[in-house]
């Protein structure tokens, strides 16, 4: 078995590679609205939590009127009032 020379400088390249995975990964969650969710996933699982944070889906809709992003179910905006549309159920729409 051969002897691998691993020095701090090796170390210390790996974990800031590792800590830029996890803060990508955490910039994407705070950009869905998942910010806890992509953070832990992030620091934890490094670039497999990055490639997570990127293929989860958003589960927001903005408001047209003043652009606030809500939850997916909101009927009501809480910043303007504007109120939307009744629609069907927002998963069964859009699977159709």
């Amino acid at each position: 078995m051969e002897n691998w020379n691993i020095t701090w400088t090796d170390l210390l390249i790996v974990v800031a590679v590792w800590l830029a995975f996890g803060g990508i990964a955490t910039a994407i969650g705070y950009y869905k609205k998942k910010l806890f969710q992509c953070l832990l996933c992030g620091f934890v699982l490094g670039p497999i939590g990055m490639i997570y944070a990127i293929v989860i889906p958003e589960r927001h809709k903005n408001c047209p009127r003043c652009n606030h992003a809500l939850d997916l179910y909101r009927i009501t905006c809480p910043d303007c009032g504007y109120e939307f549309p009744a629609h069907q159920d927002p998963q069964t729409s859009a699977h159709s």
